[in-house]
């Protein structure tokens, strides 16, 4: 509690800043539904469709696909540029393969999967989809 005499007046100076929250979020890229599935085994000597589907918050600028190592040609389409998908297929002689494939966005996100699988004499024992 204060007492004394006074104007019945306060003064006080003050300031503030706005600052608006940062917007550098690096759109996000993201590959799923790979094909032939991760650890499946497929017929040998059969086409193979390897695949997957790419979805994006800009528009997909790249998309690169290897097997075992080498870099192979894939069509690439979709839905619009921000929802693709990749596919090619390959006949495949019997043992284990890896695929790899890497998507970039408009806004420099880029992604990458890589998954084995085995092509083995026979039927297939995992069908493989087209996404």
């Amino acid at each position: 509690v204060a007492t004394g005499q006074g104007t019945g007046r306060a003064e006080a100076e003050w300031s503030f800043t706005v600052s608006a929250p940062s917007a550098t979020v690096t759109p996000a890229i993201t590959l799923s539904n790979l094909n032939p599935p991760p650890g499946s085994t497929i017929a040998a000597g059969a086409e193979t469709m390897i695949a997957a589907n790419i979805v994006s918050t800009t528009p997909v600028t790249r998309v690169t696909v290897y097997l075992d190592g080498r870099e192979i040609s894939a069509e690439v389409g979709g839905q619009s540029e921000t929802r693709k998908a990749f596919f090619t297929g390959r006949i495949l002689e019997q043992g284990s393969h890896t695929a790899k494939a890497v998507a970039t966005n408009q806004g420099g996100a880029r992604t990458e999967a890589t998954w084995s699988f085995t092509a083995a004499a026979g039927p297939s024992a995992t069908p493989t989809r087209r996404p």
